[in-house]
């Protein structure tokens, strides 16, 4: 069995000890996937401003690329077209989320945005599968593909980081 807590410490763990070249890729691969999740687009159509939804958009196709100041600015963009009223669709304030994730990562480099990335990766994957139980989180097959996913996008043998 594996708690919520123990999938999270060992996501946390991967993040920490990989390198930072695996720690870019999976941030770049987990914000884009979590931008483009399915409803994300028809979310922020409904629930902003169309520049609002046009940042969402720009920033699924350019986070990997773009700068900590364009994504911020981005960022600023969807903030200040949000018209939810505190009442924001998961997948999109997820992906939001993911964003401002990432460019703290952009900034900080640090591994806690990275673990911050895979549990939502997970968090959303578990949503989609309709719930696991926390005492065995990764019981259902998509859960626990996804963090099968995160383990080796991390700890892959190419992307071992010392310790």
């Amino acid at each position: 069995m594996s708690s919520y807590e123990e999938v999270e410490n060992s996501v946390r763990e991967y993040a920490t000890h990989a390198t930072v070249e695996a720690q870019v890729e999976f941030g770049i691969a987990v914000t884009r996937e979590l931008l483009t999740a399915d409803g994300v687009a028809a979310a922020a159509a409904a629930e902003l401003t169309e520049a609002g939804a046009r940042a969402v958009s720009a920033a699924a196709d350019g986070a990997g690329t773009a700068s900590v100041e364009q994504l911020r600015a981005w960022i600023v963009e969807i903030d200040e077209g949000d018209l939810s009223d505190g009442d924001m669709d998961p997948d999109l304030l997820r992906a939001i989320t993911a964003l401002e994730t990432w460019a703290d990562f952009l900034e900080e480099r640090s591994s806690e945005r990275i673990a911050a990335l895979g549990i939502a990766l997970l968090e959303q994957t578990d949503f989609e599968a309709s719930g696991a139980p926390l005492d065995d989180f990764l019981e259902p097959p998509e859960t626990r593909q996804a963090f099968e996913r995160i383990r080796a996008a991390l700890t892959g043998p190419a992307k071992q980081g010392s310790e």
